[in-house]
């Protein structure tokens, strides 16, 4: 992967990596020669336009036209149509002689590329794992920590289910134009460590908004439903406080998630004009992306990996060996969740093939049990004795929540989610935080 800026002051230098010397205008060649790669993704921004456009999307065709042509012509490398993403970009510049502004935030490069490079990635993983080369050497002002942060926070979301996942990051020697050798440089080495942020979906009014903007436009395509954003928090409070049975419980309809991510994105793109204003070609993007969007994103990232479906009744075995391999590198989880099924295995000899609750399974065991409170179900890993119910089916223990105290469960789960408070409310700063 790698970011590119606008390719026309590239020079000819030769490149020396790992024993290998290759004279090219782009590190790009050496990097694919040397390291392999199954797949390559270069991304470029719309700002680099060469040649007039009638609407967005003709401008994206002739972005696109231009690179595969640059990289034929210069680098004697074919690159495929997919291998090239085109990301929103700001600023003003001329275009065979005429002013064109581009209109929007610089973060919604962003926001737009998380979802791009989700797309490509959440598929990919195989059983061994998954290497991720990011080559730095040509991106330009903030493209390259901007794509750093959206695969360093894709890859994060995908190593709760893949343990071997290992992000590369390459730069080249800068060129000074007086120079026959430049060398690339390994300067990260990573391996990706389970990682989603605890921040609450719709804080402030219970909805997970993904777009806002001047538009009239709104309704299904830009938010989820409290229904539906609550929901989703239980599910991210599963992962990040680890509640084996919420996990389950709430797992999100993978399918769902995905499409409303797409409508929300291709929302975004009938958004963007491109209007002749004085001689000036604007092209404006009329909404933008809301940090909910990304979040979304990761939990879609999240669901897609992790092997597992929506089940409202779970075995207890089941529930022990997907903690394990999902919280395998968080103890203090782990840990919680084992010692918590034991304590339910242990009391839950003479349990019948009715539901009952565990506060009466515990009860007659001769422990005592007080009523329901968030911090004990969090104290017991999401397996709190009044709102879980157990039975025995197949000579093995199932567990469930009560019907009947379901928005108890996700109110409880919400609660262990971080809240950033009023203090960025309203905040014209749009600069995404974790």
């Amino acid at each position: 992967m790698a970011p590119w800026g606008l390719p026309k002051a590239w020079r000819r230098v030769l490149y020396k990596f790992n024993g290998l010397e290759k004279e090219s205008k782009s590190s790009l060649v050496p990097l694919i020669e040397k390291l392999k790669p199954d797949k390559i993704i270069v991304t470029v921004l719309d700002t680099s336009v060469q040649e007039k456009f009638n609407n967005y999307e003709h401008l994206c065709e002739n972005v696109k036209k231009y690179y595969k042509e640059f990289c034929k012509n210069e680098l004697d490398y074919e690159m495929n149509e997919e291998s090239i993403i085109v990301a929103p970009g700001v600023g003003t510049f001329k275009v065979k002689g005429q002013k064109v502004r581009f209109e929007g935030q610089a973060t919604d490069f962003y926001y737009f590329l998380i979802f791009e490079l989700a797309k490509r990635l959440v598929n990919v993983v195989e059983q061994d794992g998954l290497t991720v080369y990011l080559d730095l050497t040509h991106g330009m002002n903030f493209m390259s920590t901007l794509m750093y942060r959206a695969l360093y926070d894709i890859l994060g979301a995908m190593a709760y289910a893949h343990k071997n996942i290992t992000l590369n990051v390459y730069n080249a020697e800068p060129y000074t134009g007086d120079v026959d050798k430049l060398c690339i440089h390994q300067i990260e080495f990573r391996r990706i460590l389970p990682r989603l942020s605890s921040r609450i979906l719709g804080e402030y009014d219970g909805k997970a908004w993904l777009l806002k903007g001047y538009s009239s436009e709104g309704g299904e395509t830009m938010r989820f439903k409290k229904e539906e954003t609550a929901e989703l928090n239980a599910f991210l409070s599963a992962i990040v406080n680890g509640f084996p049975l919420a996990l389950y419980t709430f797992f999100p309809q993978k399918e769902e998630v995905r499409k409303r991510l797409e409508d929300a994105y291709e929302c975004w793109r009938r958004h963007i004009e491109c209007r002749d204003e004085n001689g000036e070609i604007h092209v404006r993007r009329g909404l933008r992306f809301e940090e909910d969007f990304m979040r979304c994103v990761r939990l879609w990232v999240a669901a897609e990996t992790f092997g597992i479906g929506r089940k409202e009744e779970v075995y207890l075995d089941e529930l022990q060996k997907q903690s394990e391999r999902l919280f395998w590198r968080e103890g203090a989880k782990r840990g919680l969740i084992s010692r918590t099924l034991e304590e339910i295995k242990e009391r839950a000899e003479n349990v019948g093939e009715e539901w009952e609750s565990l506060r009466e399974v515990f009860s007659r065991s001769g422990k005592r049990v007080g009523n329901f409170s968030p911090s004990n179900f969090l104290a017991h890993a999401g397996l709190e004795y009044n709102v879980t119910e157990i039975r025995t089916e197949q000579d093995r223990l199932k567990l469930r929540y009560s019907q009947g105290m379901r928005n108890d469960v996700v109110k409880a789960c919400c609660s262990a989610l971080l809240r950033l408070g009023s203090e960025t409310r309203g905040s014209d700063n749009k600069y995404p935080t974790i």
